[in-house]
């Protein structure tokens, strides 16, 4: 209500958005000051992206990366509205290990194509798997173990295929900077896995 108030009329799922991403802002801002406190213990961040078919491709791709405590060429939080993703603070260079959580798919005959597929519960556990994974996995192994239909409702039909048929990685979506590469341009710069895709 409160939000409202402030946003004059701003729709609610705008709002909502407006205050998770103030949030991430927020969360990580305390978190990094955390970090450089305990310079003298803390050695990396981690980025951690979330496992869903919601995530950003921006997100996805720098997901596991790793980047020294010292080091200010970092990607800062948040990258996007909506943001969701968070870095996790080690003190070595070793791994992180243990589990976390997902919202993968369930194979099912047929999706309705109508159906907003994001992950809502309980009610939803008939099309979408919530779970516990490896921290390790990457973005792309996981993808890669999804039902079609999951890979095409986070990445997009086109996407999807060359992440199947093409041989690509989730990371060959992005740029250096990590914005999204147009589907035209990632044709011009690697044909052949268009090709293999049937694209």
């Amino acid at each position: 209500k409160q939000l409202k108030d402030v946003t004059n009329g701003l729709l609610r799922n705008n709002a909502e958005a407006l205050a998770r991403t103030g949030q991430a802002h927020f969360a990580g801002t305390a978190r990094e000051a955390m970090a450089q406190q305990n310079m003298d213990v803390l050695m990396y961040r981690v980025f951690t992206a979330t496992f869903d078919n919601r995530t950003t491709l921006q997100c996805r791709a720098n997901n596991g990366k790793k980047f020294k405590i010292d080091d200010d060429k970092y990607p800062h939080l948040p990258l996007h509205w909506n943001e969701r993703s968070v870095y996790v603070y080690t003190v070595d260079e070793e791994d992180l290990s243990g589990t976390r959580s997902s919202v993968g798919g369930n194979e099912a005959d047929k999706i309705n194509p109508n159906r907003k597929l994001k992950y809502r519960g309980k009610k939803d556990t008939d099309i979408f798997s919530p779970g516990q994974i490896d921290v390790g996995i990457s973005q792309t192994e996981w993808l890669k173990a999804q039902p079609d239909w999951f890979q095409e409702s986070a990445l997009g039909e086109k996407r999807a295929k060359l992440l199947r048929d093409g041989g690509l990685s989730v990371e060959r979506f992005v740029d250096m900077l990590g914005k999204p590469i147009p589907l035209t341009e990632l044709k011009r710069l690697d044909a052949e896995a268009f090709k293999r895709a049937g694209l």
